[in-house]
């Protein structure tokens, strides 16, 4: 029998279920089998969505080649937003690149150039933080005591190994 409060699944899992429908100049909402599901997002370009032991890992791109964000969001079954982050800065450009699913819990990919590599890995449960004290530079997200994924920038991207999976994969 499993603690994990999230339903039982497989490893981390690329789907298309998703799109995004612009509504304002910088934000979404989000369709899902092209039904309109009332959630706003910021951001405009889905870069990329996963499925994960019944929630839903979605990637957005701002789409402002300006000053360009990447917003990292978890949403339950039920599309509630359960945590979020975002990338980016003023002036800042560029792109996602080298996405990676490296273990049954994490990603990998670059943004927003190849020189910054980025780890995401979803929590088994949510653990606790303390919501007003800085985390990684360039990263800002939901002020709560609660999250459900670790977002941190590493000096590279791990190696891939003979199965497609990158080494070091448990140690985001």
């Amino acid at each position: 029998m499993s603690t994990s409060p999230h339903a039982p699944g497989s490893a981390l899992q690329p789907h298309q279920r998703f799109r995004l429908l612009r509504r304002t100049p910088d934000r979404a909402q989000l369709l899902v089998d092209g039904k309109a599901t009332g959630l706003a997002l910021d951001g405009l370009d889905l870069q990329a969505a996963y499925a994960w032991q019944g929630l839903h890992l979605l990637l957005v791109h701002t789409g402002n080649h300006f000053e360009d964000a990447l917003y990292c969001y978890l949403l339950s079954a039920s599309l509630e937003v359960l945590d979020q982050a975002a990338i980016g800065g003023f002036y800042s450009t560029g792109e996602l690149g080298a996405l990676r699913v490296i273990g049954p819990d994490a990603i990998a990919f670059t943004f927003p150039s190849s020189a910054q590599a980025w780890h995401l890995r979803l929590l088994p449960r949510p653990s606790w933080r303390l919501p007003f004290v800085c985390g990684q530079f360039g990263v800002w997200g939901r002020r709560a005591f609660r999250r459900h994924f670790v977002l941190r920038r590493c000096a590279q991207l791990p190696p891939l190994r003979g199965d497609g999976t990158r080494e070091g994969a448990g140690d985001v």
